[in-house]
């Protein structure tokens, strides 16, 4: 089925329709407000996790007939072994763009069996999501009633692609949210399939939001406001705990991790772009993009838009050079 909000030249675009058994007057409540009913399918973007990739469009390389292509991660073998070599021409300018510390890092990474252990990983992870899922869905069905998702929401309600960023669960019962049962991205995180992938201001939609410019914490009180978030310094827990238990991702059979958004920006050809900051500091200071992998543990590392840092300057932030 065709998306119904979806991105067409930089730009997201989407489709509604009037109501299935409504009339136009019926939809239409007032002279700037109607009452609509998706056409297409909506896209889900869980907050807070990063899963690796399924398929991903083949870097842009010349004279690569895959280039520009959408493919399996699996066929990504040759170039995921060496993104830097010689024979890509921009190779030098792309290395000059990343850094040497970078580069460096990302080498230690790389390797003939990158491409198969990150696809192997996206599948184990589809799998288990459809196994939480198939499992809630035959419990609603088995009692008679209709399954449905809950949706808890942060600042940002949709991404750039026009998804929705959210927190999903089945719709609980009140008696089954005093279980206080974790979100299907929680249970991700719990279980070693899903890398933490925390983005300011979208850490935690279960603490009421303020103004964007009030929610930026003062430097002087970083961790006392972190620390608010139950949410956010539990998930955080997990990942330790799954880390610890070599579970999913962290298994040691896979000693070549290539976390889902240094795919994403190698095919790219493209360098990170979000300033990140150490949640285990009192006072941390905002790292260059490039310096993300500075933060060893990868639970510690709070992701902030170019958009924002003058924001977080304002408090008293500094960026380390």
């Amino acid at each position: 089925m065709a998306k119904a909000i979806f991105k067409a030249h930089n730009l997201v675009r989407g489709f509604t329709k009037i109501p299935s058994g409504s009339s136009v007057n019926m939809a239409i409540h007032d002279g700037d407000t109607i009452s609509v009913t998706a056409d297409g399918d909506f896209s889900i973007r869980f907050l807070g996790v990063d899963t690796p990739e399924v398929s991903f469009q083949y870097p842009q390389i010349e004279n690569d007939p895959n280039a520009g292509k959408w493919l399996s991660t699996l066929r990504f073998k040759e170039y995921l072994a060496d993104p830097f070599k010689a024979e890509y021409i921009d190779s030098e300018d792309y290395k000059t763009k990343l850094g040497p510390g970078l580069v460096e890092h990302l080498q230690n990474k790389l390797g003939l069996q990158s491409a198969e252990n990150h696809r192997d990983l996206a599948m184990s992870a589809q799998r288990k999501l459809e196994e939480i899922v198939k499992t809630d869905y035959d419990d609603r069905v088995s009692q008679g009633k209709e399954f449905r998702f809950f949706l808890a929401f942060a600042y940002e309600i949709m991404d750039r692609y026009g998804r929705f960023l959210c927190y999903l669960d089945r719709d609980n019962t009140p008696q089954e949210r005093e279980e206080l049962r974790l979100t299907y991205n929680e249970r991700m995180l719990q279980e070693g399939y899903a890398a933490p992938y925390i983005i300011w201001p979208n850490t935690d939609p279960f603490i009421q939001q303020q103004s964007i410019i009030d929610s930026v914490p003062d430097i002087n009180s970083f961790q006392q406001v972190i620390g608010k978030s139950k949410r956010l310094k539990n998930a955080r827990g997990y990942v330790k705990e799954a880390r610890d238990a070599s579970k999913g991702i962290f298994n040691s059979s896979n000693p070549l991790l290539l976390l889902p958004f240094e795919l994403r920006y190698l095919a790219r050809r493209s360098s990170p772009d979000r300033y990140v900051l150490d949640l285990s500091l009192d006072r941390p200071k905002l790292k260059l993009p490039i310096m993300y992998h500075e933060i060893q543990n990868i639970e510690d590392r709070l992701f902030v838009p170019q958009e924002y840092v003058p924001l977080f300057i304002n408090r008293g932030y500094e960026i380390e050079s």
